[in-house]
């Protein structure tokens, strides 16, 4: 009994200190979540500043050359691939499309190159924390099945402990009433009558164990 009370009084410790890991991973995860959505914001608003002014230079690229025909850029994806194309598998920086266009885009690129880098750090940290969330839920799914366990086990040896006491007490309760029916019986028989032939038997023997003598016969008056 004691080992198993020591041992369930070791598993609600750890199952407080997982409920307690819980708590803070969620928070942690609530905190990447806003900033993951902060980043992506900054991120789409450098996209929007980019893509305008590439807008503005084709525009006035146009305006220049009316003769020669401008094909249309192809369209892609979200606005964190659009800048990470510019970045190969190895992280170094690929080959602009045009001078013009490497000049103006640079400063802006290596913004949101960063600012892309760190969202993949803070990705991966999530990822993580949601791992290790995962894992300490499914420990306080395991300490809670432990617990009750050990909650039926506990009932099921405090019952038999009673039961045991219950036939101790019983046990004793009728040694005592044979006792007393003894003793009863000793006291209800009957103590045997003065002249009896018991004591006439006995009155022919002194304490050593010799004959009493016959007592004289009685003088009669003349």
């Amino acid at each position: 009994m004691k080992k198993l009370q020591k041992h369930k009084d070791h598993l609600r410790i750890n199952l407080t200190k997982a409920e307690e890991e819980v708590i803070v991973l969620c928070d942690e995860n609530d905190i990447l979540d806003k900033e993951n959505w902060r980043l992506t914001n900054l991120i789409q608003k450098e996209h929007h500043i980019l893509d305008s002014g590439g807008k503005h230079s084709s525009e006035s690229i146009k305006g220049q050359n009316l003769k020669r025909k401008s094909s249309p850029c192809p369209k892609e994806g979200s606005p964190i691939e659009k800048k990470m194309d510019f970045y190969d598998a190895a992280g170094s920086p690929r080959k602009p499309l045009s001078p013009l266009l490497h000049n103006k885009l640079k400063p802006s690129t290596q913004v949101v190159l960063v600012v892309a880098s760190e969202m993949k750090k803070l990705q991966k940290h999530k990822d993580h924390l949601r791992i290790n969330l995962t894992k300490a839920e499914e420990e306080v799914i395991v300490l809670c099945d432990e617990n009750d366990i050990l909650d039926k086990e506990n009932w099921r040896l405090t019952n038999l402990i009673q039961k045991e006491h219950h036939i101790l007490d019983s046990g004793g309760k009728h040694s005592s009433e044979s006792i007393k029916g003894q003793n009863l019986k000793r006291k209800s028989s009957p103590c045997p009558k003065e002249g009896s032939p018991i004591e006439k038997k006995m009155d022919f023997y002194d304490a050593a164990g010799s004959p009493r003598k016959p007592l004289s016969p009685l003088l009669h008056n003349k």
